[in-house]
């Protein structure tokens, strides 16, 4: 069973699940609004 690095359960307190979620989702915020002016900029 292969197991990946990024699996929550195996992280281990819920302080450090949800360091990992908010990072996951200031990344993904981050790439969309990079996105979101590119677009802008262009038209």
């Amino acid at each position: 069973k292969t197991v990946a690095k990024d699996d929550l359960t195996l992280e281990g307190s819920p302080e450090q699940i949800q360091k990992t979620l908010v990072d996951m989702y200031k990344a993904e915020y981050a790439k969309e609004w990079g996105r979101f002016v590119q677009g802008v900029t262009v038209t």
